[in-house]
């Protein structure tokens, strides 16, 4: 008797097995959007730029040429008012206006290109936006802006969430040093690799000019993920440095402001880079 009232204190108080606990529901994978650069026909939401700046050099040389940065949103320009507006920084005295004026010219024969009138620091100057028609690239485009006391050249485009490169440990992109139609040159794409785990970026390119030479790129990649590096070729007879950030989705394009410096004399230019599809 007393073993049957032992049982039976132990059963459950209706008999049944215990209720599963629910699953969880998982978390619903976070989404990006981005817009291509070479749409005039919409409004886009750049969040900063890099640019190449060479102030007034009597020698020619562009002794004085330096990259810099901003992460200060770049004010949407549209196609209804070709605008785009440039933050306060370094080399802009106030908020510089890239904006359509009376004699502004559009050409789309090669790379979408539209010509500004602006002001630099008071000085009447003539600009030009550039987005990549035929570039390899798609997520950013070129402004600049240059006459006989300064150049500005700048890199604005849809700037990769953090979260989104994060998915990623390696970034290999096709690239090439140039300012122009780079898919003009995509025979003479090689790899660079953007080891975002090391932080470490590394790679030899080509350098398009006259005449063409390979230059091996070293950089980093710092915590808001601006890339910095330099490059040389093999014969030291180029050198230069870099400045830029992942552009599009999962970074699929790496835009960096390029100060080379070639018999003793700077200009800019452009690594491109980009993942195949």
């Amino acid at each position: 008797m007393a073993l049957a009232l032992l049982v039976a204190g132990c059963g459950g108080g209706d008999g049944g097995a215990p209720a599963p606990a629910p699953t969880p529901t998982p978390s619903p994978s976070p989404t990006f959007s981005y817009s291509q650069a070479n749409s005039f026909a919409q409004d886009h939401r750049w969040t900063g730029y890099d640019a190449f700046y060479a102030p007034p050099d009597p020698s020619g040389t562009n002794a004085g040429a330096t990259l810099t940065s901003s992460t200060t949103a770049v004010t949407s320009w549209s196609r209804d008012r070709y605008g785009l507006t440039m933050p306060r920084s370094d080399f802009f005295a106030a908020d510089t206006v890239f904006a359509r004026d009376v004699g502004a010219t559009e050409s789309s024969s090669k790379s979408n290109i539209i010509d500004f009138r602006m002001n630099v620091n008071g000085v009447p100057t003539t600009a030009s936006l550039v987005s990549p028609e035929l570039w390899i690239t798609r997520y950013f485009a070129v402004a600049q802006a240059s006459d006989s006391q300064r150049e500005i050249f700048t890199i604005a485009g849809d700037v990769t969430y953090s979260a989104d490169l994060a998915r990623f440990s390696t970034r290999t992109y096709q690239a090439l040093l140039y300012f122009g139609d780079t898919f003009l040159y995509r025979d003479r794409l090689k790899p660079l690799v953007v080891d975002l785990v090391s932080r470490k970026v590394s790679g030899t390119v080509a350098l398009i000019g006259n005449p063409d030479i390979d230059v091996t790129v070293t950089g980093t990649v710092d915590s808001g993920n601006t890339v910095t590096g330099t490059f040389t070729s093999a014969d030291r007879s180029v050198t230069g440095q870099l400045r830029g950030r992942f552009y599009g989705p999962g970074g699929k394009d790496l835009g960096l402001v390029a100060a080379v410096t070639r018999n003793g004399i700077t200009t800019r230019s452009v690594l491109s880079g980009t993942i195949p599809d």
